[in-house]
């Protein structure tokens, strides 16, 4: 039995709706630093969606890293392991940046490359807690700036898509949503969706991963009074912590966001 309800059929029409494609890019498919399972999946579903609803009804987010590419390394990136000396014990994708873990580094811990300090880091930790309710997380390296990493997986790259933001391009934050980053500073997605002809209501999201970044935006979008669609068959998730996928379910239930399969969504004839 399946952990929420499924919405069937749905209905759309292009001026209140749009497709939002949340981190569909090489760093989290095989091959990328931040490979999501069975990612290679999600492709299809997304594509006949983007046909569904028109690239001009679609907006894209993309993950992209500062990178040096003289040096061939990630700028120094507060959330990437290879910023924290071996001294301070990261573990890529497991270790949180809780007060704890926080308090007991010292200056030496941090890399000489890293793009912050110590007292920056703590009051960052205290920021992400206090914004998205949950410690910000330490991941290996993904997503580079100018790599395939930070681009659109080939199939997606031929749609002129009607809005394309960029997140995580700042050394000293993380951003998870494509909505505002992990201290609560916006994108410019809202201002973006907002100047468009027609008030959009509803809006439908698919990519990578379900758990993480397409999660974060659905938060930031129903905060913002949006109705909003997660498509079950254009998302999958990661397990960072046993449970993880399961809890941001029910949150997402309790926040009121809706869930479809693609095949359920179609244009009112």
């Amino acid at each position: 039995m399946l952990p929420y309800q499924l919405q069937r059929p749905v209905f759309i029409n292009p001026f209140n709706d749009m497709l939002g494609i949340v981190d569909v890019t090489g760093g989290f498919f095989p091959g990328g630093g931040l490979p999501v399972p069975e990612a290679e999946e999600i492709v299809d579903p997304v594509i006949q969606l983007i046909v569904l609803f028109g690239p001009e009804n679609t907006w894209t987010a993309i993950d992209c890293h500062p990178y040096d590419p003289t040096y061939q390394r990630v700028c120094g990136h507060i959330a990437f392991d290879t910023s924290y000396a071996p001294e301070a014990e990261v573990i890529g994708n497991k270790t949180l940046l809780t007060p704890g873990f926080v308090s007991n580094l010292t200056p030496a811990m941090l890399m000489p490359h890293a793009g912050f300090d110590l007292p920056y880091l703590r009051q960052y930790a205290m920021a992400v807690r206090a914004n998205t309710g949950e410690y910000q997380v330490v991941w290996v390296e993904h997503s580079m700036e100018g790599t395939e990493q930070a681009m659109l997986v080939p199939a997606l790259r031929r749609y002129p898509f009607a809005i394309v933001i960029y997140k995580g391009r700042s050394p000293r934050k993380d951003s998870h949503s494509a909505v505002f980053d992990a201290v609560g500073e916006p994108t410019n997605l809202l201002e973006q969706i907002r100047m468009r002809r027609y008030q959009v209501r509803r809006i439908f999201l698919v990519g990578l991963a379900f758990n993480i970044c397409v999660a974060y935006t659905a938060f930031d979008l129903l905060k913002q009074g949006f109705e909003v669609y997660i498509v079950v068959d254009g998302t999958k998730g990661i397990e960072i912590v046993d449970g993880h996928i399961a809890s941001m379910i029910q949150k997402l239930i309790q926040m009121g966001a809706k869930f479809v399969h693609s095949t359920d969504i179609s244009r009112r004839m």
